[in-house]
């Protein structure tokens, strides 16, 4: 059995500092630090937890999730194999979470990211609340939005190039193409990258295509 009692008043002295010494390891890794302003997210690379109380001056350039963030960041560093993982916890109830691989950073997950490249010449993506945008949540990627197909388009088109990091592993159906006319066209996400459509109807008028789906992007 271990001596409970110290023998001498050094012994006591040694077994006190070693406790405040364990508290106060436990009490950082309970309590975070705060972010200070300008510091760029990229440089949180050693596991630790830290705050970000205020929104202001917060934005995707210093790489937070998105612009006028607050909130928690947790970080957590795999020496071994040299990868970190960042969890950011923004005080709008979003959780957000990214990888470094050891040589970049992937894109911060639930974030909405434009769809801005792809689109067929007769396909022209619409603007503001109905701008093309896909979102990756874990293994689920959702899209949304809407694009105008010229008249007398028929056939096959693409709606936009899928962002990286949200490509799935073989051809998601999602469902119908044609929000107006008649409903023959297939709406699809691929693993070459592409938000596509079949058999868009013939119309002597522009028609409305619509992106809303959600797929998977796990391991075929």
């Amino acid at each position: 059995m271990p001596n409970l009692i110290p023998k001498t008043i050094e012994e006591w002295m040694r077994r006190m500092e070693f406790k405040v010494n364990d508290l106060t390891r436990r009490m950082s890794s309970l309590i975070p630090g705060d972010i200070a302003d300008g510091v760029d997210l990229n440089d949180f690379m050693t596991t630790g937890r830290w705050r970000r109380p205020s929104a202001v001056g917060t934005t995707t350039g210093l790489n937070y999730p998105r612009n006028g963030s607050s909130g928690t960041l947790e970080v957590y560093w795999e020496p071994t194999n040299p990868q970190v993982h960042q969890i950011f916890y923004d005080r709008s109830g979003s959780r957000h979470s990214r990888w470094w691989n050891g040589t970049t950073w992937s894109a911060w997950d639930g974030v909405w990211v434009p769809i801005t490249t792809g689109f067929s010449a007769s396909v022209t993506p619409m603007g503001g609340n109905q701008q093309p945008m896909a979102m990756r949540q874990g293994n689920l990627v959702a899209v949304r939005g809407r694009v105008s197909v010229a008249a007398n388009s028929p056939g096959a088109h693409t709606f936009g190039d899928i962002p990286s990091g949200m490509v799935p592993p073989i051809v998601m159906e999602l469902g119908h193409g044609a929000i107006n006319g008649t409903q023959q066209s297939r709406y699809f996400a691929n693993n070459t990258g592409v938000l596509g459509v079949q058999n868009w109807p013939n119309s002597g008028a522009a028609t409305t295509g619509g992106l809303s789906g959600v797929y998977g992007i796990g391991s075929a």
